[in-house]
């Protein structure tokens, strides 16, 4: 019978001489930097720095800290989609770890076909690769994003408008409408496009961004990436 014991094994030592010829090795580093969570971060410290603003001048008549206060928020606006997009580019950057069930030729299709994109669509790509339910862009929080992402795209493609001839101002006003209440400097004008910056406004967007991950993240059965970030992402 076989003795199950491995003490009872014999050990044996051989030494040897063994001369090794002189080579010579090429070795390539490589690196890569993410920037989803970066974005992210001058996101809720930018929305933070409105807040500092804010509560340093409340009860003052109108001055020009607000302008203070119109580049931090822009700022925070921006960064937060910035993240949104960043990490669904990170996803699919490294599909082969987070689509290991899908064939690598229909990942690489589908990101062919998503790259160009909006950032919601990406988004859906992505849960549709991984058979997970798609976005409702009806219920938050991702009514919050799409409200997000216009409020983003009319501050970087800004067109001005009269104040009597509102349109396209009016109608990214309406979407914000139950958002936040907005400014008190600016009571009647409508959220777009100076109403809308207050400290409730850029933590809200903050929040929607970090909120938008946390459920796509669920959704997706992928394992949260920033638990450990929380404190820093409070805007």
């Amino acid at each position: 019978m076989a003795d199950d014991n491995n003490d009872a094994i014999p050990v044996v030592t051989i030494q040897a001489n063994i001369v090794l010829e002189p080579f010579t090795a090429t070795m390539t580093a490589r690196v890569r930097h993410n920037f989803a969570l970066q974005h992210l971060l001058a996101a809720a410290r930018t929305s933070r720095n409105v807040g500092e603003i804010e509560r340093a001048n409340a009860g003052k008549e109108f001055g020009e800290f607000f302008e203070e206060m119109i580049g931090y928020s822009v700022a925070c606006v921006t960064s937060a989609v910035a993240g949104l997009e960043a990490y669904v580019n990170e996803l699919f950057a490294d599909r082969a770890k987070y689509m290991a069930s899908v064939q690598a030729e229909i990942a690489d299709r589908l990101w062919e076909l998503s790259e160009q994109r909006s950032i919601l669509d990406k988004f859906d790509s992505a849960l549709v690769a991984l058979g997970s339910p798609q976005l409702d862009r009806g219920i938050r929080p991702t009514q919050d994003v799409v409200a997000l992402v216009r409020l983003r795209n009319g501050l970087v493609h800004f067109k001005p408008e009269w104040d009597d001839e509102r349109r396209a101002h009016a109608t990214l006003s309406d979407l914000l409408i139950g958002k936040f209440s907005g400014s008190p400097y600016h009571k009647n004008e409508g959220l777009f496009p100076v109403r809308w910056i207050c400290h409730e406004a850029t933590r809200w967007a903050v929040n929607s961004a970090t909120l938008f991950i946390a459920d796509f993240e669920s959704r997706a059965k992928i394992e949260p990436r920033w638990d450990h970030k929380q404190t820093r992402l409070q805007p």
